[in-house]
C-alpha cells in the first residue's frame, strides 16, 4: 500500500506497518549513475522477473546502460534508464526503466519491483526500485507534463509535446489526480491518474514513429471517431545521431467495466449453461431465475453486442482511411504485385505451419493428434483457399488498421464499446507495424476471437458436463453455432458501415477469397504462438484451420 503524507511518501507493508519513507534517500545523480555505469549486469537479475521483459527465455551476454536521464526535482529521484540487452542468442534489445532509490536496510514491500545492485563504497547499499509505483514522483512527472518540461541528460534529452486535446484531457492543472498502477499489461506498464488520465510507458524502445502514438494522435486531432481513447501528451526521447525513441504516451482514462474477451466469456457461459441445466445436466446459472430462463433470449442480446462491435470496427476502419492528405494514412488501391506479395507469404507460412506439424503430431496423443492428422490430410483444401489471392485482380484497398485486433483489445464502456492498444503486434518490427493493410486481418483477428471464446467456454462447461456424456457433443454443436452467428452478427454489421467506403471488394468471391487469407494467416500465427507458449491450447488453433479446410 501507498501512503502520501505532505511531501513525504511512505510505501507501507499490506499489514499497514511503516515500509520505505522517501525522504531518506541516497544523492541520486551522484550515486546511482555511478552504480549503474559501473554494474550494469546488476540489472540482469531485475529485468528477468519483470513481466514485460521479453528476453526471459534467451541467454543474456551483457547489459549496457545507454543513457540515465535525472528527472527528480530532489535527492529521490526518479531517473530513466536506457539500456541495451545483448544475447548470444538473439539481437539485441533496449529497453526504458524509471528507477528511484532508497537504503536497502529498510523494508520495501515485495510487490514493488526492486533490487540491490551492490554495495559500492557506502555503509549501506542501494535498493532501486521502480519509480512508478510512488505516487510523489508520479504526480511530480504529470506536473512536468503540465508545463511541458525538458528533461536533459549528458547524451540527450526527454520532452513532452502535447495534442490539441491535452488542456481538455488534463482539466485544470490545479485538480488533484491521485496517480495509481494498472496491472493488467504484460509489455507495458500503465499509470492511472485519477478519473482522467493513464499513462502507458513503453519498456520496449525501438527508434522511429510509434504506431500506438501515431495512430492515437491521428484519430484525436483528425477525426471524429470517439470511441478510442484521445492522446493527451507524449514523452520523446532524442539523441544525436538517433531517430527519436517514444517512451510514455499520456491519454485519456476509459471508465469500463472490462474488456470484451470476459464479457463475452461470462455471457457464453451463462448461455451454455442454461443450454445445460435445461437439460438436467448442470446447476441454474447463477443470478438468472429459475426457468424463466430462456437460451434464446440470452443469444440475441449477445448477436446485438456483436452487431455493435462490428459497426465500431468499421467505424474505426474509415476513419483511419480518411487521411487523404497524408501519406502515412492515405488508402492505397490493391495491386496485383500487392496481392501476389501477401499470397507469396502467406502460402510460405501456411506451408511452414505444416511442416511443423506433421513432425509436432507424433508427440501428440487424443483430440490434438487426430485433428493434426486431419489438417495435414486437407493440406490441398487449405493452400486452395489460398489461391483465390493471387487468380485474378481484387479491388479494395489497403490502409492504416489496428494491426492485433481481439476481444481483448475492446473495452466495454457502460453500454457501448472502446477501442484500445493501437501499437500492433509489439514482437514485430515498427515499420511493419505502421505499414498500411487490407482491413479484413483486423476483421479476421476477430472472428478468431469468436472462436477461442467459444472453445475456451466449453472447456469450462466440461467441468459439468464432461466429454463422455451424451449432452456434451450437443453442447458442442451449440458453442460452434453460436462462433457462427456471433462472427455473422459482426461481419454483417461491419460490411453495412464499410461497403459505401470500398474498404473491401464488393464481389462477394474476391471478399471471401480476402478472409479465407487472412483468417488462414491469422490462425497460422497462433498455432506458432500456442506451440511455443501454450501447448495445451494448440487444438483450438487447429480447429479453425479445420474449419477453413472443410468449409463449403
Amino acid at each position: 500500500m501507498v501512503t502520501l503524507s505532505g511531501s513525504e511518501v511512505t510505501l507501507c507493508s499490506t499489514s499497514g506497518k511503516p515500509g520505505i519513507n522517501l525522504t531518506n534517500v541516497v544523492e541520486w545523480k551522484s550515486t546511482i549513475s555511478r552504480y549503474l555505469e559501473a554494474r550494469p549486469d546488476a540489472l540482469c537479475g531485475f529485468l528477468r522477473e519483470q513481466r514485460w521483459f521479453a528476453g526471459k527465455a534467451r541467454t543474456i551476454a551483457a547489459v549496457d546502460v545507454l543513457d540515465i536521464v535525472p528527472m527528480g526535482e530532489s535527492l529521490r529521484g526518479p531517473d530513466m534508464v536506457l539500456a541495451r540487452v545483448s544475447y548470444s542468442d538473439a539481437e539485441p534489445q533496449e529497453y526504458a526503466m524509471l528507477l528511484a532509490a532508497a537504503d536497502e536496510d529498510l523494508d520495501l514491500p515485495g510487490s514493488i519491483p526492486h533490487f540491490a545492485p551492490t554495495n559500492g563504497d557506502r555503509s549501506s547499499p542501494l535498493i532501486l526500485y521502480d519509480a512508478l509505483w510512488n505516487p510523489l514522483l508520479m504526480t511530480q512527472l504529470l506536473g512536468g507534463i503540465d508545463s511541458g518540461r525538458t528533461w536533459r541528460s549528458r547524451k540527450g534529452e526527454l520532452t513532452v509535446e502535447r495534442t490539441r486535446a491535452f488542456h481538455q484531457l488534463r482539466g485544470p492543472n490545479q485538480e488533484v489526480l491521485e496517480p495509481s498502477i494498472l496491472s493488467a499489461e504484460q509489455s507495458n506498464t500503465s499509470l492511472r491518474y485519477g478519473e482522467r488520465l493513464c499513462l502507458k510507458f513503453f519498456r520496449r524502445l525501438q527508434e522511429g514513429i510509434h504506431p500506438e502514438v501515431e495512430v492515437g494522435t491521428f484519430l484525436t486531432e483528425r477525426t471524429s471517431f470517439s470511441h478510442f481513447a484521445p492522446v493527451a501528451a507524449v514523452l520523446i526521447y532524442r539523441q544525436p545521431g538517433r531517430t527519436p525513441i517514444t517512451i510514455a504516451m499520456l491519454q485519456a482514462f476509459v471508465p469500463n467495466q472490462g474488456d470484451a474477451w470476459c464479457y463475452t466469456l461470462g455471457q457464453l457461459d451463462r448461455y451454455l449453461t442454461s443450454l445445460a441445466w435445461q437439460q438436467g445436466k448442470g446447476l441454474e446459472p447463477a443470478g438468472l431465475p429459475g426457468r424463466t430462463l430462456i437460451a434464446s433470449s440470452l443469444l440475441e442480446n449477445y448477436l446485438d453486442r456483436a452487431r455493435l462491435l462490428g459497426r465500431r470496427t468499421a467505424e474505426l476502419h474509415v476513419a483511419l482511411s480518411s487521411g487523404t492528405d497524408d501519406p502515412a494514412f492515405a488508402p492505397e488501391p490493391f495491386t496485383l504485385s500487392y496481392q501476389e506479395s501477401l499470397y507469396r507469404s502467406v502460402h510460405d507460412s501456411a506451408m511452414q505451419m505444416l511442416s511443423l506439424l506433421s513432425s509436432y503430431r507424433l508427440h501428440w496423443t487424443g483430440r490434438a493428434r487426430e485433428q493434426a492428422e486431419r489438417l495435414l490430410d486437407r493440406a490441398d483444401r487449405i493452400l486452395e483457399r489460398l489461391r483465390g489471392l493471387a487468380s485474378r485482380p481484387i479491388a479494395g484497398q489497403r490502409t492504416r488498421i489496428h494491426g492485433d485486433y481481439h476481444l481483448g483489445q475492446v473495452l466495454c464502456s457502460g453500454e457501448d464499446f472502446v477501442i484500445i492498444d493501437f501499437e500492433g503486434e509489439p514482437a514485430r518490427p515498427l515499420e511493419e507495424r505502421r505499414s498500411k493493410r487490407s482491413p479484413a486481418a483486423d476483421i479476421a483477428g476477430m472472428l478468431r476471437s469468436f472462436h477461442y471464446a467459444a472453445c475456451i467456454a466449453l472447456r469450462t462447461q466440461a467441468r459439468h458436463v464432461p466429454a463422455e456424456d451424451e449432452f456434451y457433443p450437443r453442447l458442442e454443436a451449440a458453442a460452434r453455432s453460436w462462433q457462427k452467428l456471433a462472427s455473422a452478427a459482426y461481419l454483417d454489421a461491419y460490411l453495412a458501415v464499410a461497403t459505401p467506403h470500398d474498404l473491401l471488394p464488393s464481389r462477394r468471391e474476391d471478399l471471401d477469397a480476402l478472409l479465407a487469407a487472412s483468417l488462414v494467416e491469422k490462425a497460422v500465427y497462433e498455432l506458432s504462438y500456442e506451440l511455443n507458449h501454450r501447448p495445451d491450447w494448440v487444438d483450438i488453433p487447429l480447429q479453425g484451420l479445420l474449419q477453413l479446410a472443410e468449409a463449403d
